[in-house]
């Protein structure tokens, strides 16, 4: 594109430049008569038209600034004067330098221009291979090249190509992606290049072709495949007997065809195809196709039951005749198969002996057919079919005491005898087990007040091996021993010594235990051990009379009629704490006790500072609950000071010796 400036008078020029802004023309003072009359410019280049002035050369100034201060000058024989390596998209400054005739310099004014941007590059074609995409820019004489800059349409680069040719080619690309392209053209001028816009576009490398199967044939241990032929280098197909393709054969090759063998028969196989291509070092692929196959299926032979003998220790397996060349039939009391008896028969019978009675056996069998030197065997099927089942008893009387048991079954023949198994668990985790021929069995060692379940089943003894029917069950609880007394309480209380001092004394009581006649009663200083038995009542209650200070636990255990110890109570706890000089004291009904306290009748003590604020008493007899809340002058460690409502009461009282319990 050109930008033309053209001058009107000798002080104004007009630039006229396509889409761009006119540049602004200014002249010096000078007014002399030769001037610039045109300028067109490339990107590079200036074409300046000046005035004919009938000299002999024309020549003219150019520069980056106004005031010429780095000038350089171009010159001709006529008044078309061109400059060249100019910088593209870049202001300039011109002035005439003409010659007159006489042979004397004259001055002139100047003009400014803007050489043109470098133009931004034009894609003719772009041609995709496999792992390259091929690059054509139209030609342009004022490009000298151009720059490529290449990424995936993710925006991850790839390459950066540059080049003096408008055909540029990039290589080891991904096969059947698309790519993001930035092209830039460059002008280079003294050495520095000056680059256009960018222009982009998107191109795509061919993708491999993805292969197809023309056909596919099975054996019992064989796959063969052929793919149709494709414009590729070759083939790679996979074969697993998994979705994931795990241990999976491989095989690669030039050719169409393709064999698996040693697999195994009438399985089904997954199958993965790709085609390939090889370009330099790299090797492309296509996407994959997948499919399955299978190999070829041996009819099985299933299990008759309808025909299937069955007795106590035998079977005999039957199965549907089929095209083979025999039958093998495992059989196991597992699942799993973890432990089995094998046999193998050309006949679609098989018989087993030595089984236990009523039991389930699982029946797993596979046709097979034989080819030369190798065996091909069906599909398994599993069954089940059990053993004829012993007969059951039936408990026709059952009886039970604390410790004994007996249990009468009615009598079954054919049968060795019975077995009686007995828990304390309905899931028999743990079980005592006893045999005999007779028909009524005694059960002893057995836990009183504890509820037992017993499995009652015949056995038949065949070969040296016991076989057993089901077992009919049934439970039962022995007598209990006697329980746990329950309501154990302490009441505090004192016996007479004189009219002014009591000695200690406390009863312990207790609610009478189911089964029961009579107690033994047990004492500790603690309240988890140390228990010696101290008496045996036959009543509800023991009074404990001068116990010594200090705490004293009690637990009660019931003995039954059969002199049997039944289950102990909970302990029960008492502190005698000794004997106390209790007086008597009265307060204003205001006043405050030592520990911030009102006062509280038949509630507040004081006491001496032996004994911490809190702490609850009960003194003698009285059923009330005492806090010591207070202190005083009188009151030492051995003396209660008792508030009461009134003074006649505290008089009434006066000064007792009287014991003093805490309760534990």
């Amino acid at each position: 594109m050109l930008k033309k400036i053209v001058t009107k008078g000798l002080l104004i020029l007009f630039v006229t430049v396509a889409a761009l802004t006119a540049s602004i023309i200014t002249a010096s003072a000078d007014t002399s008569s030769e001037s610039i009359e045109e300028i067109d410019t490339t990107s590079t280049s200036a074409t300046v038209t000046l005035q004919d002035t009938g000299a002999t050369s024309y020549s003219i100034l150019y520069s980056e600034n106004a005031n010429f201060s780095d000038a350089e000058k171009a010159s001709s024989n006529t008044t078309v004067v061109r400059v060249y390596n100019l910088k593209p998209d870049t202001t300039y400054y011109f002035k005439p330098n003409t010659t007159a005739s006489a042979g004397r310099s004259a001055s002139a004014s100047y003009a400014v221009a803007k050489t043109e941007p470098v133009t931004m590059p034009t894609l003719a074609s772009t041609k995709s291979a496999i792992s390259s995409i091929k690059v054509t820019f139209e030609e342009d004489g004022e490009i000298d090249g151009y720059t490529l800059k290449v990424s995936k349409s993710s925006g991850a680069a790839v390459t950066e190509l540059s080049g003096t040719d408008s055909v540029l080619s990039v290589t080891s690309l991904s096969s059947g992606t698309s790519y993001s392209f930035e092209a830039c053209a460059y002008t280079t001028v003294d050495g520095v290049s000056y680059y256009s816009d960018a222009l982009t576009f998107t191109s795509s490398t061919k993708s491999v072709a993805k292969p197809s199967v023309k056909t596919k044939k099975a054996s019992y241990d064989a796959i063969r495949i052929v793919l149709n032929e494709k414009d590729v280098t070759g083939y790679v197909v996979y074969l697993a007997d998994n979705k994931n393709y795990k241990n999976a054969q491989k095989l690669k090759s030039e050719d169409t065809t393709f064999r698996f063998s040693g697999l195994t028969n009438n399985k089904t196989y997954y199958i993965k195809a790709l085609c390939y291509v090889t370009s330099g070092s790299k090797t492309y692929k296509s996407e994959a196709i997948e499919f399955t196959y299978s190999t070829k299926t041996v009819e099985l032979g299933k299990v008759n039951t309808s025909k299937c003998t069955k007795n106590y220790s035998s079977l005999k397996v039957v199965l549907n005749k089929k095209d083979v060349t025999g039958y093998k039939v495992y059989l196991s009391t597992s699942k799993s198969f973890s432990n089995k008896t094998t046999k193998k028969s050309t006949t679609n019978s098989v018989s087993f002996t030595g089984l236990k009675p009523n039991t389930t056996y699982y029946i797993k069998t596979v046709s097979y057919v034989k080819s030369g030197s190798k065996v091909y065997y069906s599909e398994s099927q599993t069954t089940t079919l059990k053993t004829k089942a012993l007969p059951k008893v039936t408990v026709s009387k059952k009886a039970a005491t604390e410790t004994t048991a007996s249990v009468t079954v009615k009598k079954q023949s054919n049968v060795t005898g019975y077995l009686y198994k007995v828990s304390t668990s309905s899931s028999f985790k743990t079980s005592k087990s006893v045999k005999g021929k007779s028909t009524t069995q005694k059960l002893t060692g057995l836990k009183a007040n504890t509820k037992y379940y017993v499995k009652v089943c015949t056995y038949l003894t065949v070969n040296g091996k016991n076989y057993y029917s089901t077992p009919v069950t049934y439970n039962f609880t022995t007598d209990a021993y006697a329980a746990a007394p329950s309501g154990v309480t302490i009441t505090n209380g004192m016996y007479k010594i004189s009219s002014t001092s009591w000695g200690p004394q406390y009863t312990i009581s207790w609610n009478k235990s189911a089964r029961a006649t009579k107690y033994l009663v047990y004492s500790s200083s603690k309240k988890s051990s140390g228990y010696t038995k101290i008496a045996t009542v036959t009543g509800t209650s023991y009074t404990v009379k001068n116990p010594s200070v200090g705490n004293h636990y009690y637990i009660i255990k019931p003995v039954s009629s059969s002199g049997t110890t039944g289950y102990k109570s909970a302990a029960k706890g008492i502190r005698y704490v000794g004997i106390f000089a209790t007086t008597g004291y009265v307060a204003s009904s205001s006043a405050l006790t030592a520990d911030g306290s009102h006062c509280v009748a038949h509630h507040t003590i004081a006491m001496g500072r032996a004994y911490a604020f809190g702490t609850k008493y009960k003194i003698g007899n009285h059923t009330y609950t005492y806090e010591c809340e207070d202190r005083g002058s009188a009151v030492t460690n051995s003396v209660i000071d008792i508030y009461f409502s009134s003074y006649r009461e505290a008089v009434n009282w006066g000064r007792r010796w009287i014991p003093v319990y805490q309760m534990l």
